[in-house]
């Protein structure tokens, strides 16, 4: 049934719906939640309505079917991607909230619930941690030295979106610690604006080392 209701064709829907008859509730189950999902409409009630329905869609050609096909699958995309933009939102108002209730003067603790946000596998999640990490900058304050490695580690991340902002803040930043990690991704870097914030990321970091007593012989 998992294979079928993936299937654009006909005789995989008429299938499925002729298995909702079946004995087996927990079988008979699977195939209502199939059908809904490949065809998109409701499974008709009575067995007579399923054996009616089956008959429309056998008269119906191919072309006429993956039409209306295509249409519930972009129809359900669409409110699959309206549900995860409102999940998305409720998450990040609350992850908001919790980081407000954080005192400024812990600084640490700030650090830490920062640190395991970069951490984390989704890069919505990575992102809003950066966004936290260019505010608490605008503030004038320093950075804590725990997060400056996690920043020098994303620039490297499989995620353009956070190479590109991680590297736009290791520029504003100026660390010289960060510049073998710069230069590597520079080198294997494709995508122009990625390189463009990677290269002054790194020439942030030389100059910075110029102000403070030059670049060291093993940077160089």
């Amino acid at each position: 049934i998992n294979v079928l209701k993936f299937q654009p064709d006909h005789d995989a829907a008429t299938t499925i719906l002729a298995l909702v008859n079946d004995d087996v509730k927990l079988l008979a189950r699977a195939a209502r939640e199939a059908f809904s999902y490949s065809v998109g409409v409701p499974v008709p009630e009575d067995a007579q309505a399923r054996a009616a329905y089956i008959e429309q869609l056998k008269n119906k050609s191919k072309g006429e079917f993956l039409r209306g096909w295509l249409i519930n699958q972009e129809n359900r995309m669409r409110q699959e991607r309206a549900q995860k933009a409102l999940w998305m939102e409720l998450y990040f108002k609350a992850i908001d909230q919790l980081y407000a209730n954080i005192s400024d003067k812990d600084t640490q603790q700030r650090a830490d619930f920062l640190i395991v946000r970069l951490q984390a596998p989704q890069p919505e999640r990575t992102l809003w941690a950066l966004q936290k990490v260019y505010e608490w900058r605008l503030k004038g304050e320093k950075i804590p030295e725990g997060l400056t490695p996690m920043l020098v580690s994303l620039v490297s991340s499989n995620y353009r979106s956070v190479r590109l902002e991680a590297a736009r803040q290791l520029s504003y930043m100026g660390r010289l610690e960060s510049a073998p990690d710069l230069l590597a991704q520079l080198d294997k870097e494709k995508d122009d604006e990625v390189r463009t914030e990677l290269f002054t990321a790194l020439g942030a970091a030389c100059k910075s080392a110029l102000l403070n007593g030059g670049i060291p012989g093993e940077t160089k």
